[in-house]
């Protein structure tokens, strides 16, 4: 509930047009102990990439000598072998590391684990 307010908040969601349930209705379910639906998780799963992959994306973390790892994981062994220098070079370099950031973060501790404090 808290991160769909928070992402309500930030204007990056509309509960109505995403079919998420109201402040009541996650009230109800938390009395009779039921969670989210797998589409409504999904639905939060996907606006927590968006939102840390744009946060990424307007870090320095992709530009990061650390991300090289994370870069190059991305393409196949034998293009890695070979090619290691033009990987590093990528035009989409930046959008790269950023993705595979946020879906390796998201995919293992789940939605809602990174939060602006």
């Amino acid at each position: 509930a808290r991160f769909i307010r928070a992402l309500e908040k930030a204007g990056r969601l509309n509960r109505a047009i995403e079919y998420l349930p109201t402040e009541e209705e996650l009230a109800q379910r938390m009395a009779e102990r039921r969670g989210l639906t797998r589409p409504e998780l999904a639905v939060l799963l996907a606006y927590a990439k968006i939102t840390l992959y744009d946060d990424l994306l307007a870090s320095d973390l992709p530009d990061d000598p650390a991300m090289a790892e994370d870069l190059l994981r991305y393409f196949p062994q034998a293009l890695r072998e070979g090619q290691r220098d033009a990987i590093g070079r990528h035009r989409l370099r930046r959008e790269i590391v950023a993705t595979q950031v946020t879906n390796s973060l998201v995919n293992r501790v789940g939605p809602t684990f990174v939060k602006e404090t």
